[in-house]
C-alpha cells in the first residue's frame, strides 16, 4: 500500500461538495469518428455497441451521452482478439451514470482481454447495481483528454477523429480547470450477488477512479490480487500512465493540485490477494467516516 505525500487521512463526519446530480440513462454515439460507434437497443435498457474506430490494437468509441440505467447493460461486442485497449469519450454535457453492467465480449461471447478506459469530463456515478464484465483492467475518469507519446490526444472537450500517426497506448490523463467527480455505490458483481465486490475486475488487473473529488457512498470496489488506483485530482492536473504487469500504474508527480477523496456508508476496497500489486491512494484530504479497506501484507 501507498499513500501519498500529500494525502491528509481525518476520521470524521465532513462534507465534500459537489456530488453529480441524477441523470436519464442513455447511451448516444456522436459523429466525430471515421467509423462512427453503432448502438441498438435491443431491449428497454440493454444496449449493444459495435464497430467504433480502429488504431492498430486500440479501438476508440465517442459518445455524446453514456449512461446504463438500473439493471441496464452496455455490452460492447465483436472485439476483435488483438485489441489490447478500449478508449470512450462521452463529449456531451452529461455525467455518466453507470447503474447495471458494462461488457466487453469478442465475437465469440467470451470476454475481451482489452482494457477499457472511460473518460467523461462531467463526472461518473457508479451506482448501486453498477458492475464490469472485462476480461482487462478498468480506468473512470474525469479527465478531458488522453495525451499520447506523440503529442496527440483523445479529447473529450475538443472532440475530433481517433489520432492516425503513432498510436500507441496513451502516456497521460490531462485534465481541465474544474475536474468533475466521480461517486461509487456499487454492491453487486458481475453475477448479480450483493455485498461481494462491488466494482470488480478479474484477478491481477487494474482497476482505477480518477476524478475531481471522489465519494464511495457505501459502494465497493476489488482488484484481487492486481491494482487499484484512487485519485482526486485539482485543475489543470496531469496524471501519468505507465504499463504494468498488472495493467498500468499512474504517476501524479507533474500534478500539484489535488481534491477530496471520502469513504461513508460501509464503503469496502479490496485489492488482496496473492502477488497484489496494491493500492496508491493520491487526494487532499481523505476521509474514512466508515469504511473497509483489505489490502496485501507488508512485504518483507
Amino acid at each position: 500500500m501507498r499513500w501519498g505525500d500529500r494525502v491528509t487521512f481525518v476520521i470524521s463526519v465532513g462534507v465534500v461538495c459537489g456530488w453529480i446530480p441524477a441523470v436519464q440513462a442513455q447511451i448516444r454515439p456522436d459523429d466525430t469518428l471515421s467509423t462512427p460507434s453503432r448502438v441498438d437497443e435491443r431491449r428497454p435498457g440493454r444496449f449493444v455497441i459495435r464497430e467504433g474506430t480502429r488504431r492498430d490494437r486500440l479501438l476508440f468509441h465517442s459518445f455524446r451521452e453514456f449512461s446504463v440505467p438500473n439493471r441496464g447493460e452496455a455490452s460492447f461486442r465483436g472485439i476483435d482478439p488483438a485489441v489490447d485497449l478500449i478508449l470512450m469519450r462521452v463529449t456531451g454535457n452529461a455525467a455518466s451514470s453507470i447503474n447495471g453492467a458494462i461488457e466487453i465480449l469478442q465475437e465469440n461471447g467470451r470476454l475481451s482481454n482489452a482494457d477499457v478506459f472511460l473518460l467523461n469530463p462531467n463526472g461518473i456515478v457508479f451506482g448501486r447495481n453498477a458492475s464490469l464484465r472485462l476480461g482487462g483492467s478498468f480506468l473512470a475518469t474525469t479527465a478531458e483528454s488522453f495525451r499520447f507519446e506523440d503529442g496527440t490526444v483523445f479529447s473529450a472537450a475538443n472532440p475530433q477523429d481517433a489520432p492516425i500517426l503513432n498510436v500507441n497506448v496513451p502516456i497521460g490523463l490531462q485534465f481541465g480547470q474544474r475536474p468533475g467527480s466521480i461517486e461509487n455505490a456499487s454492491l453487486v458483481d458481475a453475477t448479480g450477488d450483493r455485498f461481494i465486490d462491488g466494482l470488480t475486475v478479474l484477478p491481477r488487473q487494474t482497476l482505477a477512479l480518477v476524478g475531481g473529488n471522489l465519494l464511495f457512498s457505501g459502494g465497493a470496489a476489488t482488484a484481487p490480487s492486481g491494482r487499484m488506483e484512487l485519485g482526486s485530482i485539482g485543475e489543470d492536473g496531469f496524471i501519468a500512465i505507465a504499463p504494468t504487469a498488472s495493467g498500468f500504474q499512474l504517476d501524479y508527480s507533474e500534478t500539484s493540485t489535488f481534491q477530496n477523496i471520502r469513504f461513508e456508508g460501509f464503503a469496502t476496497v479490496v485489492v488482496d490477494g496473492d502477488g497484489s500489486a496494491g493500492l496508491q491512494i493520491q487526494g487532499d484530504e481523505v476521509v474514512l467516516a466508515d469504511a473497509s479497506l483489505y489490502l496485501p501484507p507488508p512485504s518483507e
